[in-house]
């Protein structure tokens, strides 16, 4: 005998419909086209080794110093100023410029995240300055390198040049060696550092950089955390670190100062744990139960903006909160705002498929519960988390706002799983079936024959058009 019948018109797009003690599948249609610990039910593989953007690996962006045209600012780095060798005086084949730092410059690197393993490789030479002497470039030019977050620096060494020839002589060809440095991030987006450690008072008589080149081996997203516990939300300025209630300010314009790119390594789709909709129905008669019944279940999101502002004991401006709040007016107009608007037009563009801060279902379903036992309704809702960076366009990279955010909403990725379920009764509930029903006591003439009614007192009903009587 069939268990349980579901009428076709309640199998909807964008839900699997489960039924049976047996949980036999009827349907599954997609609509087309992402702390404590909870489990997370969509595999995803470990992301494969891959480039890291380095910008300005080659130094052939600069600005320049009017009073020192030699000496500048190096784009997208950060740090002391440095000395900027043009490839006619550095003895580069590639047209490569290099860059002579006065003491440090650092970089943050784009995209990296705590955890990855990351491989840089670049090219030094000694000096080639005319005002270098030999013997400071024979006897080698040292700096050192470092992740941020490592335990210490590692230290280079430039190689000695043709014996017994002046900087001057040989600048056609350089002394150029290719160097690897290894490291795991400690921290999201670290930095790559270079420390001059040149004792000569002539600041251009040290280690000459270039071709900076650097993969990286990502860990892999941690599912782990839940959807009310999001990773906390940072900010950069550039090479530095800002504090999140600023680059919010920054993005919070117009809809194309800060656009929303994804991170797709880290962004998936997944089911969250099933809960139980409505009552449950529990069959204690004799005979099988048939009955119709209407349900409903919401699905709000989530976002890390507002819990890092509480975090840090700053107040978010309502013109920035995202429709996290779970209440349908508030979050309602909450969507026109620019944050928001960014974050929903960067997810369908990586997508193609729209961002939904909220749902809400209702259902129509036929329940048939077999005598002693009870019928239930559970939703597993389809969910996607998102993570990526606002980033601030119009300004250069070395001082535009780069804001982190993870966002945890709805899915229209997945459908949503809803069971219709049947099952024997707990010991509790078997125990209740077997319960008197609720009864009061005759206390006068409980034993005497029931009184008689005078007939036709009260008006009985007309018949029903065309019946009898």
């Amino acid at each position: 005998m069939e268990r349980h019948r579901l009428p076709r018109r309640t199998v909807v797009r964008g839900t699997v419909l489960v039924t049976g003690s047996l949980c036999l599948v009827l349907a599954g249609l997609a609509t087309s086209p992402a702390g404590p610990r909870t489990s997370m039910t969509v595999a995803r593989e470990e992301p494969e080794p891959v480039d890291v953007t380095v910008l300005n690996a080659r130094f052939l962006e600069k600005r320049e110093s009017k009073k020192d045209p030699e000496k500048v600012a190096v784009p997208q780095w950060s740090g002391d100023r440095a000395y900027l060798v043009p490839p006619a005086k550095n003895g580069r084949t590639d047209k490569s410029w290099a860059a002579t730092p006065v003491k440090k410059m650092y970089q943050r690197l784009r995209g990296v995240r705590a955890g990855a393993k990351v491989t840089v490789t670049f090219d030094d030479s000694p000096s080639t300055a005319n005002s270098c002497k030999a013997t400071a470039a024979t006897v080698g030019q040292s700096y050192t390198v470092e992740g941020s977050g490592e335990a210490g620096k590692h230290s280079y060494t430039t190689e000695a040049p043709p014996a017994g020839r002046k900087p001057s002589q040989w600048a056609e060809e350089g002394n150029w060696r290719t160097r690897t440095y290894e490291f795991t991030a400690k921290e999201d987006e670290p930095a790559l550092t270079f420390v001059s450690e040149t004792t000569s008072s002539d600041q251009t008589c040290g280690a000459m950089l270039t071709n900076i080149h650097i993969r990286q081996a990502p860990p892999p997203a941690d599912k782990t955390r839940p959807k009310t516990n999001l990773p906390w939300a940072e900010a950069f300025k550039g090479n530095d670190p800002s504090d999140v209630k600023s680059a919010v300010e920054e993005c919070d314009g117009k809809l194309d100062d800060c656009p929303f790119e994804v991170d797709k390594r880290y962004s998936y789709a997944y089911y969250d744990k099933a809960r139980v909709i409505g009552e449950a129905y529990v069959n204690c008669t004799r005979n099988q139960i048939q009955h119709t019944r209407w349900f409903n279940y919401r699905e709000r999101s989530f976002d890390s903006l507002a819990p890092t502002h509480a975090k840090e004991g700053l107040n978010l401006g309502s013109s920035a909160k995202l429709p996290t709040s779970g209440d349908p007016t508030l979050d309602d107009d909450a969507q026109s705002r620019v944050i928001a608007r960014q974050i929903a037009t960067g997810y369908e563009r990586a997508y193609q498929v729209p961002w939904q801060w909220r749902t809400h279902s209702q259902r129509k379903i036929t329940e048939i519960i077999e005598a002693g036992e009870v019928g239930w309704i559970e939703v597993q809702p389809g969910r996607q988390r998102v993570e990526g960076w606002l980033n601030q366009v119009g300004k250069y990279e070395d001082d535009a706002y780069r804001l982190y955010v993870t966002v945890d909403g709805p899915s229209l990725q997945v459908p949503d799983r809803i069971y219709q379920r049947t099952g024997p009764m707990s010991k509790d509930e078997k125990s209740r079936c077997k319960s008197d029903r609720p009864m009061a006591s005759t206390p006068v003439d409980s034993d005497q024959p029931a009184a008689s009614v005078a007939k036709a007192t009260v008006p009985a009903d007309p018949p029903p058009s065309g019946g009898t009587g």
